[in-house]
């Protein structure tokens, strides 16, 4: 499996967008609305929780998708079922510090939107730690 992330991460998709067949299958889509859901966005390549984007690769794809669709907040993506252009809306799930410290800073200085689901049991205990977290300590 992970042989079949790094072709798709490395060669797949750089060819699909450097070639822009990405658009021609977007225009093709009967679909105008998706949701991407990111985890967190990190200064350095983790080799222990691979969820995490490294940061310039967020900030290109921001710089992307705010190029090539209207970014739009979740509620709008429910309300506004009739939209014409292809809009996406940015979630962030867990509530890891970088979504704040890293993320926010990038998504602000693009003037943005971006639901954030917080976790809150970290608030409550100590040291609290998510599952994914666990599984990935283990591996």
């Amino acid at each position: 499996m992970l042989i079949v992330k790094n072709i798709a991460k490395n060669i797949a998709f750089p060819l699909i967008t450097g070639l822009g067949i990405e658009k021609i299958l977007s225009k093709n889509s009967k679909n105008n609305n998706l949701i991407l859901c990111f985890h967190g966005v990190s200064n350095f390549k983790s080799t222990i929780n691979k969820r995490h984007m490294p940061v310039t690769q967020f900030e290109a794809l921001i710089t992307y998708l705010k190029r090539n669709f209207d970014i739009v907040s979740v509620q709008d993506i429910f309300t506004d079922t009739k939209a014409k252009k292809k809009r996406i809306a940015l979630t962030f799930d867990d509530g890891y510090l970088n979504n704040y410290s890293i993320a926010w800073p990038i998504l602000k200085k693009y003037n943005l939107p971006a639901t954030f689901y917080i976790t809150t049991e970290s608030f409550e205990i100590t040291n609290y730690c998510l599952w994914p977290e666990i599984f990935d300590a283990l591996k």
